[in-house]
């Protein structure tokens, strides 16, 4: 699960929150602050970052409180 744009705000938190408890198999969870999607014709797209944005301590606190609460052992987490 990908979702650029992310920032910790209650509701996208919650989101977050109902993906790791509803998908069973999800093994990769990416958290971009900055970026987009570029469109390359019928399914083909790309992810393209925009310059590094570093996560404060309190954000990246709050994130692994909210997986590690989900109690999935086995997933990725990229911030970005």
């Amino acid at each position: 699960l990908v979702i650029i744009g992310f920032a910790p705000t209650p509701r996208q938190k919650l989101l977050v929150k109902d993906a790791l408890s509803m998908c069973r198999s999800l093994q990769r969870l990416v958290l971009l602050r900055d970026g987009h999607v570029r469109y390359n014709g019928l399914w083909e797209w790309e992810m393209v970052g925009q310059p590094d944005c570093p996560w404060s301590a309190d954000d990246t606190m709050a994130v692994t409180k909210l997986i590690n609460s989900a109690s999935k052992p086995l997933l990725d987490v990229i911030l970005g």
